[in-house]
């Protein structure tokens, strides 16, 4: 009978134990799920911050420069650091985002990044499959980083 009495008390306390996390929404896109969101790599260099805007998706930061180089990204053609490029988000969707840069430059080079959500809360960036970056999350403001 005591058996039977722990194993009723077993699967009830199971059954009634809750998750304390809320269910992740798998309908949100990338840029929904980290809007307003920063990450910075291993070495502390590059920031990466995330928004779900019609005007600039990513802002940037190098530290490594004297002073930091700032940058926003957005969808089209523009100018960054004195080259022209245009950008197209080709993927968008719960777990990734995939970038086009298209650089006007005389080999007309295009690159692809793509950015994975990964389960401990950092998000890793592939570089064109030639290497691999880990971002984790950080407090650090992009305006702090660049006045």
């Amino acid at each position: 009978m005591k058996k039977l009495l722990f194993l009723f008390s077993i699967t009830f306390l199971l059954s009634c134990s809750s998750d304390d996390e809320p269910a992740q929404d798998s309908t949100q896109t990338f840029l929904e799920k980290f809007d307003g969101s920063g990450f910075v790599d291993s070495l502390g260099e590059e920031y990466v911050y995330l928004y779900n805007s019609t005007g600039f998706f990513m802002k940037s930061v190098e530290t490594d420069e004297d002073p930091n180089f700032c940058i926003s990204i957005k969808v089209g053609d523009q100018t960054i650091g004195g080259e022209s490029l245009s950008i197209e988000i080709l993927q968008n969707n719960s777990t990734t985002l995939m970038i086009e840069i298209d650089y006007d430059s005389p080999d007309d080079d295009i690159e692809v990044i793509t950015y994975t959500a990964l389960a401990n809360g950092n998000i890793s960036a592939d570089y064109d499959g030639d290497s691999t970056e880990i971002f984790s999350p950080t407090s650090i403001t992009f305006n702090s980083l660049c006045n």
